[in-house]
């Protein structure tokens, strides 16, 4: 894997080192925010929707979005070195908290809501899938438990982030590059929301809430496979209580990751209920059709002819 494409070296801030380089990772999310906002440039006019709003839009989402993603990483594993790194970033708290930007961003424009949010949606799952490569390129563990399927069901990361070598015997092993997985079925979701798009607009919020439910189904399926810390797990037959973390593991009981829950509680409630309320709204109709506007007739305006003056002889 390439976590690091060019390294500048290290610049000590208070004592402690931090490396400065240029990161498959962040190129790749810098790539995902630009698709977004090529695709916004050709979705806003169509939607008779200010251009200049998608740069609002990303610009936030940019800033929010790595903020929340942060500070979900440093709540989750209480490490507050996170900030000042280029790793410790959560797909989740990222999306929470560039969603609530983007919101309020939309609400302050004095834009139609629904409109943007189902233009934002499919490159939402676009997005999501061009920084899963990074994830993959970066090895930053992300990728799923330890497999013995030969390439490319099992990959090794033996020089990423978080190499997948053992600690004790030193070997290095093979795991589910559930990243993969995630940019294969965020592109081919993608492509089918694209492709259809122009007939589910047609009631405004559909996209939108059929976009996060498929976030949350797709997450919650693939978190099983990935090697996660579970906080609500089944062992001995005993169910232990939420927010009960187990340390990392390879062989880990059958649980929920924080992931999984937030997709169950969160993404997924909140998706059918846009749906659901996005196909029962009441559209606006008026009772009787104003009759056109009638000119009055008004003569035309006659400029008065200029007099020749008379020369003296």
């Amino acid at each position: 894997m390439f976590p690091t494409l060019y390294d500048f070296g290290t610049i000590t801030i208070l004592g402690r080192p931090y490396p400065i380089g240029i990161h498959s990772y962040g190129i790749m999310m810098a790539l995902a925010f630009l698709t977004a906002l090529v695709g916004l440039q050709r979705e806003f006019p169509r939607k008779n929707i200010d251009v200049q709003l998608a740069y609002s839009i990303v610009f936030r989402a940019v800033v929010f979005g790595v903020l929340g993603a942060k500070i979900y990483y440093v709540i989750e594993f209480q490490d507050l070195s996170a900030f000042f790194s280029s790793s410790g970033l959560v797909l989740y708290g990222g999306l929470i908290a560039g969603s609530v930007a983007i919101l309020y961003t939309i609400y302050r424009s004095g834009s139609p809501m629904l409109p943007i949010i189902d233009a934002i949606g499919p490159l939402l799952l676009l997005g999501i899938g061009i920084g899963r490569i990074g994830c993959l390129l970066a090895g930053d563990g992300c990728y799923g438990r330890r497999c013995t399927l030969p390439w490319p069901w099992g990959m090794e990361f033996p020089a990423g982030i978080k190499p997948t070598i053992d600690r004790i015997s030193g070997e290095v092993f093979s795991v589910y590059p559930t990243p993969l997985y995630d940019f294969l079925l965020m592109v081919v979701a993608f492509s089918l929301f694209w492709r259809f798009r122009k007939k589910l607009e047609r009631v405004p919020g559909v996209i939108s809430g059929l976009v996060l439910i498929y976030i949350g189904v797709e997450r919650f399926i693939i978190e099983f496979w990935r090697r996660n810390e579970r906080y609500v797990y089944w062992q001995d037959g005993h169910i232990f209580p939420i927010f009960n973390k187990l340390e990392f593991s390879d062989q880990m009981p059958f649980g929920f990751s924080g992931s999984q829950l937030i997709s169950v509680l969160l993404l997924i409630p909140v998706g059918i209920l846009l749906v659901f309320w996005s196909r029962k709204r009441p559209i606006e109709i008026p009772d009787e059709l104003l009759p056109e506007p009638r000119l009055q007739d008004v003569p035309p305006k006659q400029t008065p002819k200029k007099r020749k003056k008379k020369r003296r002889a």
